[in-house]
């Protein structure tokens, strides 16, 4: 797939999730999530490397019952690399009613998503799947565990593992 369609992709997906994010029956949140990332590098001969740290981030979205859109941020720095991220996910719950109880909600989610990444001077899109689970402390608050496995579209970078877990206020 060309650079360019790839991009058209990105571009319409954001202008899709705002188009329904207008839906005034969806609950939009905002959350700080911390997560632990492993980046794949190729060095200068094509061998693998990994680079592990803590990353950091900040997400908005818009979510129902079944479905939910996140537009997030992320920054891992290890010694000298810095890596920086802007994701767009889409995420479906499944098997919602099953854990479910009049104290307890959790929602299973599988989802796919895409973004930009940014390593010192070289940029590139990234696409990948993520899947976890949201429980619901209040009907303001959650915690959501999960993880996201990202390819990468950069020349240095082969893939990018992340575990997260963030906390997201509901208003």
């Amino acid at each position: 797939m060309d650079r360019m369609l790839k991009r058209s992709l990105f571009l319409v997906a954001i202008l899709n999730s705002f188009a329904i994010s207008q839906d005034v029956n969806l609950e939009r949140f905002f959350g700080l999530e911390l997560g632990y990332e492993r980046v794949k590098e190729k060095n200068v001969i094509d061998a693998l490397e990994s680079d592990n740290g803590i990353e950091f981030g900040l997400k908005t979205g818009v979510q129902s019952y079944e479905w939910r859109t996140i537009v997030s941020g992320h920054f891992f720095k290890k010694d000298s690399q810095e890596y920086s991220k802007a994701i767009l996910s889409f995420d479906r719950f499944v098997g919602v009613g099953l854990y479910e109880t009049e104290d307890i909600i959790m929602k299973p989610y599988i989802g796919l998503h895409t973004g930009w990444l940014n390593l010192s001077k070289t940029n590139g899109l990234i696409y990948g799947v993520e899947a976890g689970v949201v429980w619901a402390l209040s009907d303001g608050v959650d915690i959501d565990f999960g993880y996201r496995f990202s390819s990468s579209e950069v020349d240095r970078v082969d893939n990018l593992n992340s575990l997260s877990l963030s906390i997201n206020y509901i208003f």
